[in-house]
């Protein structure tokens, strides 16, 4: 792992931003990437329910936002598909942050097929462009572009 840090006049708080490299996975895998990372927060893992995730992640976490991104090829080694994870949290609380994060990452309990099925069905309209209203469509993304 390469950590770059840089200082800031900001002596209790943190903004840190991980990288996980995902060149090993198909393309297949890749496109279920987003169906996967839309249910994280929603479903319990190994170690945490559904209500401690929500809990913790409001007491630890801020503006947590974790996207696929496929950086240039001006990234040299680093042109490849990846999964960005970034948060602010207080110095104090990094490691307990960091270790919520991975574990909702890498220990969520995809046993859960019922509740999986109602937040894929739930959410669904929001994927298929061709399954929303023209207004709502045009709504979204006005306030992306004027965000």
């Amino acid at each position: 792992m390469t950590v770059y840090q840089g200082t800031a006049d900001v002596p209790d708080a943190g903004l840190y931003r991980v990288y996980f490299d995902l060149s090993d996975l198909s393309l297949e895998e890749l496109e279920y990437l987003n169906l996967y990372l839309d249910m994280l927060t929603e479903i319990d893992t190994d170690e945490y329910s559904e209500e401690e995730i929500g809990l913790l992640m409001s007491s630890l976490l801020r503006g947590v936002s974790i996207t696929p991104v496929y950086l240039p090829e001006q990234a040299g080694e680093f042109h490849k598909p990846l999964l960005r994870v970034q948060w602010s949290s207080l110095n104090e609380d990094f490691e307990e942050s960091l270790h919520l994060l991975l574990s909702i990452l890498r220990k969520t309990d995809l046993s859960q097929h019922d509740l999986m099925k109602h937040i894929l069905s739930r959410d669904a309209a929001g994927w298929d462009v061709s399954r929303q209203d023209g207004a709502d469509l045009a709504s979204a993304i006005s306030a992306t572009a004027s965000a």
